[in-house]
């Protein structure tokens, strides 16, 4: 009863942050404004919490959102995904090397620190293998987080200043009694199969498969409830407010700027390869920056949603790219810290 106690207060000022936000005329509203006034107060030492079936459901619902954005004439432009798609390990490559050098030099990182917190995503896996390798795991978590929550919160906020807004799709259907068990039913199969075959993001990308079966064959085009959307954009965003709780107002200030720094880093990186990419796959950049620039995958996909971007095209370029990082960090760890400093 404490945990949902804790919870409610997360959820009702997650809530509020996201309702100023309406009301200011501010982009992603319901996710931003949870993940701002969430952080805030727990930065301030507020007891609050966001109870983790809560999120896992939540990912279960944003997943179902995701596969309902695949159809069949999306079936057929896939093939144009492969040149992003082939460039992601030179990405995941540049982009941990140059973070990593980063934090050594500039932010006193001791190289094993360095390398799992340089890792553009996998923020879990992440934390758990530089508990095992004798790594700083807080500074680790402090790094991670603040690139989500920085990535996050600075992409809508730029695209919108720069006008690049692409147009918003036509709205779905309202769902009907068949619709709603159809996608409750993509959401529960997906996740539990998932989960059973150890598909990285189980339960956001289980789900997503499922659902989009279900578009593509034709046997539903709706999508969750408006209202459920935006509770789940609450939830995620307030989950990842939580997860400066322990933290010292100071500690994270003194971390946030090198934050900043390895935020317009990758940001201008993810640009970069989109600039090269766009022209060969014939993709457009606002697309190909969303599914380069390394925010969390069910965060990303919510801004492409807001942004009006094909989330499957995000979300399958993120999904690869997690994969990508959690392979390679332990394949490449022996060669890149030496022994006599881990």
């Amino acid at each position: 009863m404490e945990r949902w106690g804790r919870t409610a207060a997360g959820l009702a000022l997650g809530a509020t942050g996201g309702a100023l936000f309406v009301v200011l005329g501010l982009p992603l509203p319901w996710l931003l404004g949870a993940m701002l006034t969430v952080t805030a107060a727990t930065l301030v030492g507020l007891p609050i919490e966001i109870a983790p079936n809560l999120r896992l459901a939540m990912l279960v619902v944003i997943g179902v959102l995701i596969g309902s954005a695949f159809d069949r004439a999306m079936l057929a432009d896939m093939p144009r995904w492969l040149w992003s798609l082939a460039a992601l390990p030179l990405y995941v490559v540049v982009v941990a090397g140059l973070m990593m050098t980063y934090l050594r030099r500039r932010a006193g990182f001791d190289r094993t620190t360095a390398y799992f917190a340089a890792a553009p995503g996998g923020l879990s896996e992440m934390i758990l293998m530089s508990e095992q390798r004798g790594a700083d795991v807080r500074r680790v978590g402090l790094v991670h987080t603040l690139r989500l929550l920085l990535l996050v919160t600075a992409i809508p906020v730029v695209v919108d200043q720069l006008g690049l807004v692409a147009p918003s799709p036509p709205s779905p259907p309202a769902p009907d009694l068949v619709d709603v068990a159809l996608l409750a039913a993509a959401g529960v199969v997906g996740a539990l199969g998932a989960r059973l075959v150890r598909l990285p993001s189980a339960v956001l990308l289980g789900p997503m498969i499922a659902s989009a079966a279900i578009h593509v064959a034709g046997w539903s085009a709706a999508e969750p409830p408006d209202a459920v959307v935006a509770f789940a954009q609450i939830v995620v965003g307030a989950a990842v407010g939580t997860r400066f709780t322990g933290m010292g107002v100071g500690e994270v200030v003194a971390t946030l700027g090198h934050g900043a720094v390895m935020t317009t880093l990758m940001v201008a990186l993810g640009a970069g390869f989109a600039l090269v990419i766009h022209p060969l796959a014939g993709l457009a950049l606002l697309p190909l920056l969303i599914a380069y620039v390394p925010g969390g995958v069910a965060e990303m996909a919510l801004v492409a949603l807001a942004l009006g971007i094909d989330p499957a095209f995000v979300t399958t370029h993120h999904a690869v790219r997690i994969a990508l990082v959690v392979g390679l960090a332990s394949v490449l760890f022996a060669r890149v810290v030496p022994a006599d400093e881990r």
